[in-house]
């Protein structure tokens, strides 16, 4: 690719090839990375890039092949001390964070961010989705994991799609917007810098453009990013304009 101001040219474009994130903070580097580094060979995780270390924070990109090792991998991340994260991505729709410290997983977060995208609230959209389900919202609910109240589900059954899904979208702003307050206290718990209306903004997508709501790793880099976890998706903004330059030119 010629000459390029990236460490490593073939990481442009290139988070396709990883589907989990492992970070750890605080405590002894050095420590820390040899039981992570160790942690992933054992379970089979091919590292895509070298451990980064940036503030207290160390990070690596993997890939897994077999989702079996995730149980693996959560399993030995609550032997380590300190606070840790594991976070899985579906590609183009969402990402799962668990959270452990000194030896409990302390929190597990599914964020689906296809669903912040401003198409959601298209008419011409939302009736392509009712065809596409037969008008049954409870099957539409079945392909995303919502955790959504029963009450709720019980109230919007008889509703037509269309008036269901816009309570459903509504709802999921909420739920976004609880869920951005609980990762702000654990993170404040376990002396990570960061700013609580910034997360609740990513997390709804008040601060992510529909492209990247459409990209394969949607807001996980901004919310890495806000966490001071930028370099496991190394200038994700510069990759971002670019993509988005080379659809307009096409």
């Amino acid at each position: 690719m010629g000459d390029s101001s990236y460490p490593n040219p073939e990481w442009r474009y290139w988070w396709g090839t990883f589907d989990l994130v492992i970070a750890g903070y605080g405590g002894e580097s050095e420590q820390f990375r040899a039981q992570l580094q160790t942690l992933l060979s054992r379970t089979g995780s091919l590292t895509k890039h070298s451990w980064e270390q940036k503030g207290n924070w160390i990070s690596a990109a993997c890939k897994t092949y077999d989702p079996t090792r995730l149980n693996k991998i959560d399993n030995r991340l609550m032997g380590l001390a300190g606070f840790c994260l594991r976070i899985k991505l579906k590609s183009t729709i969402a990402w799962t964070l668990v959270a452990f410290s000194n030896g409990q997983e302390c929190l597990t977060y599914h964020h689906d961010f296809s669903l912040l995208h401003p198409r959601q609230l298209e008419p011409a959209y939302i009736a392509t989705l009712s065809k596409a389900y037969e008008g049954q919202f409870e099957a539409y609910l079945e392909d995303y994991e919502l955790n959504l109240p029963s009450e709720l589900q019980a109230q919007w059954r008889s509703l037509p799609f269309r008036e269901a899904h816009l309570h459903c979208m509504s709802w999921y702003q909420q739920n976004c917007t609880e869920a951005a307050d609980r990762l702000f206290d654990l993170f404040q718990q376990q002396g990570v810098n960061c700013d609580r209306q910034e997360l609740v903004n990513i997390l709804t997508g008040k601060l992510c453009t529909p492209k990247e709501l459409e990209w394969y790793v949607g807001n996980l880099p901004r919310f890495l990013t806000a966490i001071g976890l930028s370099d496991v998706f190394w200038n994700w903004q510069k990759e971002l304009i670019e993509m988005n330059a080379k659809e307009e030119d096409h």
